[in-house]
């Protein structure tokens, strides 16, 4: 049985980061606009550091009729942003 004490410093077990610790994907050319900062948006992976979650974008990309739409709606969005794999 692990001790409880080193349970809670190890972030995997914890389900969170410590405060300290920036994730980039800035090494994967697909990933590189992608961050995660716990304490921004949950510690959930985010849009170039902003406050809106790659989910986000990927749900608004499924509903909007076309990426005029998307750009006009949210112009902080730019097409380099992770977008849905197209068919």
């Amino acid at each position: 049985m692990q001790d409880p004490a080193i349970a809670n410093m190890d972030p995997l077990q914890s389900g969170s980061l410590p405060e300290h610790i920036t994730v980039s994907y800035a090494n994967y050319p697909m990933l590189d606009r992608i961050t995660v900062e716990p304490g921004k948006c949950g510690g959930k992976p985010c849009i170039r550091g902003m406050r809106i979650t790659v989910r986000r974008v990927l749900e608004i990309m499924a509903i909007a009729p076309n990426q005029e739409a998307i750009f006009h709606e949210y112009p902080f969005l730019e097409k380099e942003d992770p977008r849905p794999p197209t068919a």
